[in-house]
C-alpha cells in the first residue's frame, strides 16, 4: 500500500502492473490473526497520526493568514489584496472507511499511495453488494480501483458535487474468519473475478504454546 503508484513493474512496452495488493488472512477466531495485523500496521498508522499532527498545525497557521488576509482586504478597498492563501491539504495514505464517498474524496487530493486496511475484511467484502440508487453496486468501483481506472462519484451536498480521480489504485489489507469468508463471497463475486484478485494466506492451525522468542529490535526497526 505504501508503495503506490510510486513503482509499476514493466512487463512489456505496453504493459505495466502497479502494486495494487488486496490482501487477506483466513483463519478462525481465536488463532491470533490480530496482533500480527497490528504489528504489521503500525509503521503506516504512525504515518498517518504524524500526518495529521503536521496538518493541524498548519491549519492554524492558514487560519492566522486567513485573518490577516482579509483584514489586509477591508484596509485596501478598491486595491486587489492579492490571493488569499491556500488551504492546506492533509496527506491520507490510510483509511479504515470503504464508502466509495469517503474514498473518492481523499483520493482526489492524495492519488499517490492508499491502504484501506480493516482488522476484519467481512465488512469490505459486504460493501461490494451495495447497490445504490442510481444503478450499480461498489463492485465495479472497487475493480476500477484494482486496475488503475477511474472512479467518478456524483454527491448531491458536499463541494465539488463530482469527484473524479484517475489512474489511482487502493491496496487492502485484513482478516477473515472461514465461514464468514464463505458466505461473503457470492456467485456474482465470482463472475466479476473478485477471487483472482485476492491473495490469500490461509495458515494451518497449530497448537498455542508458550515462548520465549520475540521480534528482533533491529529488525523491528528496520521495518
Amino acid at each position: 500500500g505504501m508503495i503506490g503508484m510510486t513503482r509499476t513493474v514493466r512487463l512489456k512496452a505496453s504493459w505495466c502492473e502497479p502494486a495494487v495488493i488486496w490482501a487477506v488472512v483466513v483463519g478462525d477466531s481465536g488463532v491470533l490473526k490480530s496482533p500480527p495485523y497490528k504489528r504489521a500496521l503500525a509503521p503506516v498508522v504512525a504515518l498517518q497520526v504524524a500526518a495529521l499532527k503536521a496538518h493541524r498545525v498548519a491549519l492554524e497557521a492558514y487560519r492566522a493568514d486567513l485573518r490577516e488576509y482579509e483584514r489586509r482586504k477591508k484596509q485596501s478597498k478598491d486595491d486587489d489584496p492579492g490571493d488569499p492563501p491556500a488551504e492546506p491539504v492533509c496527506p491520507r495514505f490510510y483509511s479504515r472507511d470503504t464508502t466509495m464517498e469517503a474514498l473518492a474524496g481523499l483520493l482526489a487530493q492524495n492519488p499517490t499511495r492508499f491502504l484501506v486496511a480493516r482488522d476484519e475484511s467481512s465488512g469490505w467484502l459486504a460493501s461490494f453488494n451495495q447497490y445504490k440508487a442510481k444503478g450499480g453496486s461498489d463492485q465495479a468501483n472497487w475493480l476500477e480501483l484494482h486496475a488503475l481506472g477511474t472512479l467518478c462519484v456524483d454527491r448531491k451536498t458536499g463541494d465539488p458535487k463530482t469527484i473524479f480521480v484517475d489512474g489511482v489504485g487502493v491496496s487492502v489489507g485484513g482478516g477473515i474468519q472461514p465461514g464468514v469468508f464463505r458466505t461473503a463471497l457470492t456467485p456474482d463475486h465470482f463472475s466479476a473475478g473478485i477471487p483472482a484478485r485476492l491473495l490469500f494466506a490461509y495458515p494451518p492451525r497449530r497448537k498455542k504454546e508458550w515462548t520465549e522468542d520475540d521480534v528482533d529490535p533491529a529488525a523491528q526497526a528496520g521495518y
